[in-house]
């Protein structure tokens, strides 16, 4: 279920994205995962566990996901397609590696072991998600009036 609602919900990241900025949404995401991963060690029941791994864990992939997409679309000209080629390239390897790794946990920690494991994994999303800013560019436009466009904290726009 989580990664399903990983791509259905990237409508509401984008909208977070946008209102809030990548860097909020990737925090957020990775915050949401790690109580969902973390929450789901305690359930007793198959339902709570749709909850906290399917619907918050995949909420928290989602915002992560968008973020991710979207800072690397903005931060990126020339060469856009590389730098997702290489971004997506991870959602690959994870794809490989953590089936394995998660086996591996399940043998040594037990399930309950093996969800708050992921979700100390996954929290390391956060300082990712803190390092995400954009470089404005440094050109300047000069309005018919004489005066640059500028926004608040100061930076030049581009129009």
């Amino acid at each position: 279920m989580a990664p399903s609602l990983m791509f259905c919900l990237g409508p509401l990241a984008g909208i977070i994205g946008k209102k809030y900025g990548n860097h909020f949404t990737a925090m957020l995401g990775s915050l949401l995962s790690a109580i969902g991963l973390a929450s789901s060690c305690f359930v007793e029941s198959i339902h709570i566990l749709y909850l906290t791994h399917g619907i918050i864990t995949g909420l928290g992939f989602s915002f992560m996901f968008n973020s991710t997409n979207s800072i690397i679309n903005l931060a990126f000209d020339k060469r856009r397609t590389l730098a997702t080629g290489i971004a997506t390239s991870g959602i690959g390897f994870g794809t490989i590696c953590l089936p394995l790794l998660g086996s591996y946990f399940l043998k040594i920690y037990g399930w309950r072991g093996t969800f708050l494991l992921l979700s100390g994994i996954t929290s390391h999303g956060f300082c990712s998600g803190m390092i995400f800013r954009l470089h404005r560019r440094k050109l300047a436009v000069v309005k018919s009036d004489g005066k640059q466009k500028r926004d608040k904290s100061g930076s030049i726009l581009i129009s």
